[in-house]
């Protein structure tokens, strides 16, 4: 019996480190980590957030957010990342010293969460879900890429019953452990439910046989 396997975990050691450091005190870290996570990808602009590094140095927690609009995290004179930083110290007591810096992802036309979380946007606008992947796929094919497929799932333009649809160009070797795969996956909450979208993208093989 096949089952599904989210491509990042599966490469995990392999061609993908963690997205968190921290050597001890599982329970705790795990729930330190998610606390961050959430408040962080509340806000607003968690359609330009990527990925969040957060890692664990005795009494000090160093976060990094990437992001494809940094100007924005950070805010006019810097205010939002202050008002982070001080809502983050508020939810652990100042129990902690809090390092929180940005880094600008430069090539963010490839990163698969951005892309998912462009087309929730995007459909959140109301244009049509087919019109916004097809032009997606059409762009990033352009690119330095072997494939991409994209899934899109729930009540698609308010129709009785949720489905599902792939859309897919290219090569996607989900078995093959040394294919550079990035998957992305956001969900959007809209008047008929809940539409989940999931993005593929293989861009090369890192080891060549």
């Amino acid at each position: 019996m096949s089952h599904k396997v989210n491509p990042f975990l599966r490469r995990l050691g392999i061609i993908f480190d963690w997205k968190s450091s921290w050597l001890y005190n599982y329970k705790k870290n795990i729930k330190i980590d998610y606390l961050i996570r959430n408040f962080i990808n509340k806000r607003k602009y968690n359609y330009y957030i990527s990925n969040i590094y957060i890692e664990h140095i005795n009494n000090k927690i160093n976060i990094i957010i990437f992001t494809s609009r940094p100007a924005i995290i950070i805010g006019k004179n810097g205010v939002e990342i202050l008002y982070i930083k001080k809502c983050i110290n508020k939810i652990f007591n100042n129990k902690y010293n809090i390092l929180l810096s940005i880094k600008e992802i430069l090539n963010n036309d490839l990163d698969a969460l951005l892309i998912s979380k462009n087309i929730a946007l995007q459909i959140k606008k109301g244009n049509s879900y087919k019109k916004v992947i097809k032009h997606m796929i059409s762009f990033l094919y352009k690119k330095n890429i072997n494939g991409i497929k994209i899934k899109i799932s729930g009540r698609l333009n308010g129709i009785d019953m949720a489905r599902s649809e792939f859309f897919q160009k290219g090569n996607i070797k989900l078995s093959t452990l040394r294919a550079n795969i990035d998957y992305g996956f956001h969900e959007l909450c809209t008047k008929y439910g809940i539409i989940s979208i999931k993005v593929w993208i293989m861009k090369e093989e890192l080891i060549k046989i």
